[in-house]
């Protein structure tokens, strides 16, 4: 009998070769994002509605306490007025300020809570440094407006991402979408 490759279960079933010497397969891609929310249920929205209080004020403080990358996906903005906002990573110190505000998942499904500091308020205090990894205009409107981080943003274990607001006194209404990497678990 020539050598065969076998489905591994014990149903006998063999794996069939083309013409173009390619197996044949049937298959579902889907992004890790896709599989983190679908398999997982490790998708989720943190909601943020702030008026920062002083210019340059941190409005977002996440620290990721737990065992896997958090991917930051992008976010959506409505500014009352036009604001221009900023991302870092790295800070250090102690939040001062802010609210407790839990990740809501985006898998009705899933139980799952992501570990980690989620701290919003119009100006959490007690921080310094960090690296500005990117700075958006959001131009005042009805709409929300959408931000996608093409490249994603990685936030490894115990490290921390911040958001600041440069204008103050405007209302910030937005949400950052982010999922929790499972590979390797």
């Amino acid at each position: 009998m020539p050598e065969q490759i076998k489905d591994g279960k014990g149903r006998g079933y063999v794996v069939e070769v083309t013409a173009e010497n390619r197996l044949r397969v049937s298959s579902v891609s889907r992004s890790k994002e896709h599989d983190a929310n679908i398999t997982w249920g490790e998708s989720y929205n943190l909601i943020v509605n702030v008026t920062p209080t002083t210019t340059d004020a941190c409005f977002m403080y996440i620290k990721n306490t737990g065992p896997r990358n958090i991917i930051f996906e992008g976010f959506g903005a409505y500014v009352a007025s036009a604001e221009k906002i900023y991302g870092k990573l790295g800070a250090t110190g102690t939040p001062l300020g802010g609210n407790l505000t839990p990740p809501i998942n985006l898998n009705a499904g899933s139980n799952n809570t992501p570990t980690g500091i989620f701290l919003t308020g119009n100006d959490i205090t007690g921080l310094s440094g960090g690296n500005i990894f990117q700075s958006f205009r959001v131009p005042a409107n009805t709409a929300t407006n959408i931000v996608n981080f093409e490249a994603d943003i990685i936030l490894p274990i115990n490290q921390v991402f911040t958001a600041y607001a440069t204008a103050g006194s405007i209302l910030f209404e937005g949400h950052l979408n982010f999922w929790v990497d499972r590979e390797g678990a």
